[in-house]
């Protein structure tokens, strides 16, 4: 089973989570050395950030994940909600736990877990 789990270093009231997919590797183009070569020649020498030609294994993201929390000290882990994630690799999900918990703090715990329930 895959999660990714995080530990806040101490009992927190957390108000929010948010998801983004994995983002793609970039670089800038052009490459340094083009610049240069540009500015010698009196050429506009502007770089961009693009996703890097070539690069696999990016284009991921998780549809649904159910959150999960376990209290500082505590052996088990509680089922929170399973909420809804993301449609595409960049865009960020984020969502209110005040209202997801009915508790105007939010969720009170130590550790986060967030286990992936659609991919």
């Amino acid at each position: 089973e895959s999660f990714l789990e995080v530990d806040l270093g101490a009992m927190c009231d957390v108000t929010h989570v948010s998801t983004a997919g994995r983002f793609p590797p970039t670089e800038l183009y052009p490459p340094s050395e083009m610049l240069h070569e540009w500015r010698t020649q009196g050429l506009e020498a502007k770089s961009w950030t693009v996703i890097a030609p070539g690069a696999v294994g990016w284009e991921q993201w998780v549809t649904r994940y159910e959150l999960q929390a376990r209290l500082d000290g505590g052996k088990s882990w509680e089922p929170i909600e399973t909420l809804k994630g993301n449609t595409d690799m960049l865009t960020e999900v984020a969502h209110d736990l005040r209202e997801v918990c009915h508790n105007p703090k939010g969720l009170q715990c130590r550790y986060l877990r967030f286990v992936p329930v659609g991919c």
